[in-house]
């Protein structure tokens, strides 16, 4: 989603992304990629309440595709890697029990950030296998996130103003031709 919970940036942490980062935080969730702050910031796995965790979700914040950059504000806890002279992308590679990532830079810049982690967390499994988010609303208040994969069938939630809603029902699944 674009607003991250947890930023040094100029915006700094959003509160009103808690809830959604708490509902990734219960489901397991590995990986939370954010903008919104012009730069790039990688922080260690921590919950909702920004207390280091190692079953929570590493947050990046990925604010480097193309506008001016900024500097950062007050580095917050948790805080692992940052970076604010250097435009690129985030790679991530998706394993079924693991992930990689890398900070791709722009040619002729030379910042670079990468590595791999097993996927951990205390909760089940979803059905299909672990979930991904889709995306969100221009706001950066709403997210939908999906279990499954689109070759077997898959789970959608949609996570809005404090409202979680399963569709198309709770313990029933889409079709993958859906």
């Amino acid at each position: 989603w674009h607003h991250p919970l947890f930023s040094s940036g100029q915006h700094g942490n959003d509160p009103k992304m808690r809830d959604i980062y708490q509902a990734l935080y219960d489901a397991a969730a590995d990986v939370v990629i954010t903008g919104h702050d012009h730069n790039y910031e990688q922080f260690h796995r921590q919950n909702a309440d920004g207390v280091a965790d190692l079953d929570g979700p590493r947050e990046f914040v990925v604010g480097t595709g193309g506008t001016s950059l900024r500097p950062f504000a007050v580095i917050r806890p948790n805080s692992a890697v940052r970076d604010s002279s250097t435009h690129g992308v985030l790679k991530l590679t998706l394993h079924p029990t693991s992930y990689d990532w890398e900070f791709v830079p722009v040619v002729g810049q030379t910042f670079t950030d990468g590595g791999s982690r097993p996927c951990i967390g205390t909760a089940p499994a979803p059905i299909g296998g672990r979930g991904f988010g889709l995306g969100g609303a221009p706001g950066g208040d709403e997210m939908t996130w999906t279990t499954g994969t689109a070759q077997v069938a898959y789970a959608v939630v949609r996570i809005a103003g404090g409202t979680t809603t399963v569709l198309p029902a709770p313990g029933s699944f889409l079709p993958a031709s859906a």
